[in-house]
């Protein structure tokens, strides 16, 4: 299986929120980079992003709540419920560990995400700026819930 998707985020700081919505790309469209979509590749099956996205909410200074859905048809005929809530079980999992295994590489002033922000500081100056103004008024920890 394979998917082509395309997103995009809003920024609702002023209610220390930021919500990242994904949705499939059909193959006649192009990519946000301006590129068409990557053909299929062969013997695999596209499965289909309906929708799907992450609500990030600013607890505090140091902590982030992270909200996910997704609704997928993965374009198997006839799979077993049980199967696909299995599957996806594990594959949120997965997702998390390759969230925040990417957090902490961008810390890392050699990563790539350290040479994206040397190649463009303007959009990052930007960010931190917003991030500042929005986060100043939290609490440094989250009080326990």
């Amino acid at each position: 299986r394979e998917v082509a998707i395309g997103g995009y985020g809003v920024d609702v700081l002023e209610n220390n929120l930021i919500v990242i919505r994904a949705v499939s790309l059909a193959e006649d469209e192009d990519m946000p980079t301006g590129k068409p979509v990557p053909p299929v590749i062969k013997n695999n099956v596209r499965a289909d992003l309906k929708m799907g996205g992450f609500v990030l909410e600013a607890l505090s200074k140091t902590e982030t709540k992270l909200a996910f859905i997704m609704n997928v048809d993965p374009r198997i005929p006839n799979i077993p419920v049980v199967v696909l809530n299995w599957v996806s079980g594990k594959m949120i999992w997965v997702l998390l560990y390759q969230i925040n295994k990417a957090a902490v590489k961008a810390t890392d002033p050699k990563s790539k995400y350290a040479q994206r922000r040397k190649e463009r500081p303007e959009v990052y100056k930007y960010f931190e700026e917003r991030a500042g103004v929005a986060l100043a008024d939290l609490p440094d920890t989250a009080p326990p819930q």
